[in-house]
């Protein structure tokens, strides 16, 4: 009986823990008005989440933005400027804990994406990048057509 009970109640919390959220976003979505159609990315040295950048551009890509990636010289010809942050954690295997993406036009902050992922146990933590911050892109560029 008493096993009985110790293994109800761990696949109890296995299941709450399975079910809970996994990761939480903030997104301000980039307004149609602003007709951005170029984006240029700062590419960030310091971020060590390889797949991410690809993440971002895939984004844009898919909603119909095109976009260019440069470090030191900024180019002549981009309707707005995408600066980017992400920090990984350990757990095992590494895994995006944090990120920021931010899009400038004219200096002036008109889009933005906050992503964290809790701190405690959740299996989500190890989804992939695209799995995490691509249905935020898809939010944040929500007024720009969708392509396949």
């Amino acid at each position: 009986m008493r096993k009985r009970l110790l293994l109800l109640t761990l696949l109890m919390l296995v299941g709450l823990t399975l079910g809970c959220g996994s990761h939480k976003g903030k997104v301000s979505p980039l307004s149609a008005d602003l007709a951005v159609q170029n984006v240029c990315i700062e590419r960030n040295p310091a971020v060590a989440v390889q797949d991410f950048l690809p993440v971002v551009e895939n984004g844009f890509t898919r909603h119909g933005i095109s976009h260019q990636v440069y470090l030191d010289d900024f180019p002549e010809n981009c309707d707005a400027v995408v600066r980017y942050t992400a920090l990984r954690s350990w757990d095992v295997t590494p895994f995006l804990r944090t990120a920021n993406i931010d899009v400038f036009k004219d200096s002036r902050k008109v889009a933005w994406i906050d992503y964290y992922h809790p701190h405690g146990f959740n299996p989500s933590k190890w989804a992939s990048v695209e799995e995490k911050i691509g249905p935020l892109m898809d939010k944040m560029l929500i007024e720009y057509r969708r392509r396949q």
